[in-house]
């Protein structure tokens, strides 16, 4: 019987299949760049980004049980990625969102370096 503890919520990846998968937010200069709103977060998901082979589990323990934590956080003060406002929509109350740009550079860096929170922030839960 599968479990979070053991069922698989991504698969690991090697850099090379990241860059194929996600070469349409990586320029000519190997610049990683995605856009997303405040209110439903990055287009891509980072856990599935980072290439490393997570549980269910995992995925509870980084993002549901953590309240310290989310996506814009981790990219802003954890990945060191610049956040650049694109838009507002305001049309109503309760109906407003910002959308945004993340420059997060260097492709292979920012993939170390989420990699490397991820694996840390698990080891200590």
């Amino acid at each position: 019987m599968k479990t979070p503890d053991t069922e698989i919520y991504c698969q690991a990846k090697d850099l090379e299949i990241l860059r194929d998968e996600y070469s349409n937010y990586i320029d000519g200069s190997n610049i990683l760049e995605f856009k997303g709103t405040l209110t439903e977060g990055p287009e891509l998901n980072l856990l599935e980004l980072s290439g490393l082979e997570l549980t269910w589990s995992d995925y509870l323990k980084i993002w549901e049980k953590n309240d310290s934590i989310n996506e814009r956080d981790l990219l802003i003060w954890h990945l060191d990625c610049e956040e650049f406002e694109l838009n507002e929509i305001d049309d109503s109350p309760m109906h407003s969102d910002v959308y945004v740009e993340y420059y997060c550079g260097d492709f292979n860096e920012f993939i170390s370096k989420l990699r490397m929170w991820i694996l840390n922030y698990l080891k200590k839960t």
